[in-house]
């Protein structure tokens, strides 16, 4: 890791043999004891832009991150480690409606489902740094122009046509407003961050997760040496976080809507 001894940024990563130009730093932990986490836009020698993690992880937790993706009182031993991969997504709080919100969290639903029946795994630190909104827009191509009739040489006739089309697909172009538009972009909610995902029936000494999203049971001190997390253990920290997003945010695009009271008081 190289690092500009001016402003103090990392301007450079090496993950094995191969080297990162960093372009952006996008995430860096604020927990004092932890794994250290900080996440990088990075481009590397061909011009591809990956997301690059860096982190130190529990030498004891017994499960690396990579394994888990290659699948789908004193302080703890590290051990550091980077991972890249691809760009994932939005942050959650990104939503741009109601339903896209209620559509991320029931995707999130048939993730953890997945991650329990078919992979054996269980996340361990759900929260609302560790869902993202992946947006899938659909392409809108220009209409093609009409072709000339078969055996026609006359440049005439396709200088014409090809003005013609021109005009057709100019006439369609019509700048935004300034409000925005009302395209419907499709979303699909994904979690990421496995460093503390387990198979399942893992016995462990100590408990995972974030306040204030962690499970009632991993807050519980009489489970400490000997806490299993479960699949509902993921639910209600999933369904903590869906709660904290709509106690403690604004509404779709940073904008609150009016209240409504849910029974009409007259």
């Amino acid at each position: 890791m190289m690092v500009d001894l001016v402003s103090g940024n990392v301007t450079n990563i090496r993950v094995k043999d191969q080297d990162f130009e960093v372009v952006k730093h996008i995430h860096a932990s604020l927990i004092l004891f932890g794994i250290g986490t900080h996440v990088f836009v990075v481009c590397d020698k061909d011009g591809k832009h990956h997301i690059l993690k860096d982190a130190w992880l529990l030498v004891d937790h017994g499960i690396s991150e990579v394994k888990v993706l290659s699948q789908i009182h004193k302080p703890p031993n590290h051990m550091h480690r980077r991972v890249v991969t691809g760009p994932v997504g939005d942050p959650l709080t990104t939503f741009c409606s109601r339903k896209e919100f209620v559509q991320v969290i029931l995707d999130c639903v048939k993730w953890l489902d997945f991650l329990h029946n078919k992979c054996k795994l269980v996340h361990g630190d759900l929260s609302i740094n560790n869902i993202v909104i992946f947006h899938t827009p659909t392409s809108h191509p220009p209409s093609k122009a009409p072709a000339s009739k078969k055996g026609t040489n006359n440049p005439n006739i396709v200088t014409q046509i090809t003005r013609g089309a021109s005009r057709q697909v100019q006439a369609m172009i019509v700048p935004a407003p300034l409000a925005g538009v009302d395209d419907v972009i499709p979303v699909v909610g994904t979690i990421i961050d496995y460093d503390y995902a387990r198979a399942l029936k893992t016995l462990l000494e100590r408990t995972s997760g974030m306040l204030p999203f962690m499970p009632l049971d991993a807050l519980n001190i009489d489970n400490h040496g000997n806490y299993i997390h479960e699949l509902t253990h993921d639910l209600e920290a999933l369904l903590q976080t869906a709660l904290g997003v709509i106690t403690f945010t604004d509404g779709p695009c940073g904008k609150r809507g009016p209240l409504h009271p849910r029974i009409p008081l007259s």
